[in-house]
């Protein structure tokens, strides 16, 4: 539910990135907030998902519009 949560407050954030700068844009925003995340909390729930959505490929093209 949370993860839910989370992608439901960034997705109009992610989807300006990916209209204005594609896709990579998308990853690096994902693998920049798992890095602050997880400086703070190595193996926190947040900088796990979003390093793992920094990972999907089909997440960074847009998986999170559906």
């Amino acid at each position: 539910m949370q993860v839910n949560r989370t992608v439901s407050s960034i997705r109009h954030q992610l989807v300006d990135l990916l209209d204005s700068r594609g896709k990579n844009e998308v990853c690096a925003y994902q693998s920049d907030e798992a890095d602050t995340r997880r400086a703070h909390r190595l193996n926190g729930w947040e900088g796990v998902t979003y390093r793992a959505l920094a990972r999907d490929d089909a997440f960074c093209r847009g998986g999170f519009t559906s």
